[in-house]
């Protein structure tokens, strides 16, 4: 019997490890494609302007995501800088809105505390697309350090992005 287990594992472990080699060589796939294409456009002469500006990775690049951002840029939450974002306020409530477009994590209210906590939703966080995305480091970890506890400082000012 533990024979029988022991190979299962040997199976199991291997076809896991076969599965993350697949993606990380797909990851580095895309990523020289990403860096001719880019060298591709340098060479044709692109303007300067055409490359300082923002474009959000594939995992980043949805419709909630491109919305949202675009109001926090208006509100004066964030920023373009060249090809990147910058944040202005708190790494807490960079986190908070982000896990709210990419995770759909949401604010909680608990009539026996009388806060509002936040509480996480399911999927993988970003983190280091959105850490290079706003030239920034630790989003995740300040994401996870807040996990069911009450919402950062104007969270409810971020909520009011998610509203139509």
């Amino acid at each position: 019997m533990a024979v029988i287990v022991g190979i299962s594992t040997a199976i199991g472990c291997a076809i896991t490890l076969i599965y993350a080699a697949e993606d990380l060589h797909q990851k580095k796939r895309t990523k020289r494609q990403n860096i001719a294409a880019v060298a591709t456009e340098s060479a044709q002469g692109v303007p300067d302007s055409e490359h300082d500006k923002v474009t959000l990775p594939p995992r980043l690049d949805t419709e909630l995501a491109r919305k949202v951002f675009a109001k926090a840029i208006e509100k004066g939450y964030m920023e373009e800088v060249g090809s990147h974002y910058s944040w202005k306020d708190t790494k807490a409530l960079l986190a908070y809105m982000c896990g709210r477009i990419y995770c759909g994590d949401i604010p909680e209210y608990s009539k026996y505390e009388q806060k509002t906590f936040w509480e996480f939703g399911n999927g993988l966080f970003p983190d280091a697309e959105l850490n290079a995305l706003f030239e920034q480091t630790g989003i995740g970890l300040s994401r996870q350090n807040r996990r069911d506890m009450p919402v950062p400082t104007n969270a409810g000012e971020i909520d009011k992005l998610f509203q139509n």
